[in-house]
């Protein structure tokens, strides 16, 4: 519904790890857990491997 939903993630993250734009940008269902890695990464239904995924600062 573009209401600004990932911003206000990547706000309480205080990382910009969620695409963000005008207009419809996360065109899926997202969850969002906590992990004790180090390293952030992404959990895809196709497959259980994790992903690793770069964080902009």
């Amino acid at each position: 519904t573009s209401n600004g939903k990932s911003t206000t993630v990547n706000a309480m993250l205080r990382e910009r790890i969620l695409p963000v734009g005008m207009g419809h940008t996360t065109n899926c269902f997202l969850q969002i857990e906590g992990t004790d890695e180090a390293e952030p990464y992404v959990l895809t239904p196709e497959s259980d491997e994790p992903k690793s995924v770069s964080v902009s600062r």
